[in-house]
C-alpha cells in the first residue's frame, strides 16, 4: 500500500484508495468465506524496512481503517513499529538487515 515501494499504474496504485483495494478486496474475499466474525487483520502504520514507507501514511492507514471499520470484521491489530528500526533509514540499530 505504501508509494515508497508501490509503483503501480493500475487500478491497484496510485491513489490511495487504489493502494488499499487490494488489501479491502482480500478482506472481502475472506468474509465470504469464513465471515466477518472470523476475518481480522494486522497493520503496521509506522514500521519500515528498506525502502518500504509512505509519504503521506496518516492518510493511508485514515482511509483503510474506514474502509474496515464498513466492514465489521472481528479485529483490526495495530503494531507499533520495530523498536530496534531506524525510522529515517529502515535499518536495524546496531547492524545491518
Amino acid at each position: 500500500m505504501r508509494d515508497g515501494t508501490n509503483k503501480r499504474t493500475d487500478q491497484y496504485g496510485g491513489s490511495i484508495e487504489n493502494r488499499c483495494r487490494f488489501v479491502l478486496e482480500v478482506i472481502d474475499e475472506l468474509i465470504a468465506v469464513f465471515g466477518k466474525d472470523r476475518v481480522g487483520i494486522r497493520v503496521s502504520p509506522t514500521g519500515r524496512f528498506n525502502q518500504m514507507f509512505d509519504s503521506n501514511p496518516k492518510e493511508l492507514y485514515k482511509h483503510l481503517l474506514q474502509e474496515l471499520s464498513k466492514k465489521e470484521i472481528a479485529f483490526v491489530e495495530i503494531k507499533e513499529a520495530n523498536a530496534y528500526a531506524d525510522s529515517k533509514k529502515g535499518d536495524l540499530i546496531g547492524g545491518k538487515e
